[in-house]
């Protein structure tokens, strides 16, 4: 990738830089004041993040933590990842509402994203974030919370 493929846009706080066929580690939080994600809505966050895999982005991985989601993605050509990422919030922010078990703003609006320039860079986001969730030694796939899906 050169320098003069990437663009730069703000969102509400930060700036987001996009590329072509990129792949991005991406990162949002609960909404100040929510309590932390219970097993439940962990697992409708994962089943978010898998439903479109394959057809608008290619999921790489991700680990629910607690308060905030981490996530490895590389849109479909003509997909923009702020698109799916608000895809993904809206989602399960709504389904939260109709469960119940939240109210107000569930996301934080803004997320962090960044563009990752190797597989070392990825593998090394992956191992960072599943050894906090607690990785139990055999694998990001049997960690709960987390899950690491063909690229």
């Amino acid at each position: 990738m050169k320098e003069d493929e990437f663009r730069l846009y703000r969102g509400r706080q930060l700036p987001h830089w996009r590329t072509e066929r990129a792949t991005y580690f991406v990162t949002w939080r609960l909404g100040h004041g929510q309590p932390d994600l219970t097993p439940a809505e962990r697992d409708d966050v994962a089943e978010a993040l898998r439903h479109f895999n394959a057809t608008r982005y290619k999921l790489a991985g991700y680990v629910i933590m607690n308060d905030h989601v981490h996530v490895v993605v590389e849109p479909a050509d003509g997909e923009r990842l702020e698109a799916i990422v608000h895809s993904w919030k809206s989602f399960t922010a709504h389904r939260f509402a109709r469960t119940g078990s939240r109210k107000a703003t569930v996301w934080q609006k803004e997320y962090f994203d960044r563009v990752l320039r190797s597989e070392l860079e990825m593998a090394r986001n992956f191992n960072t974030c599943w050894k906090i969730r607690g990785g139990d030694g055999r694998g990001l796939e049997t960690t709960p919370g987390c899950g690491l899906l063909d690229k």
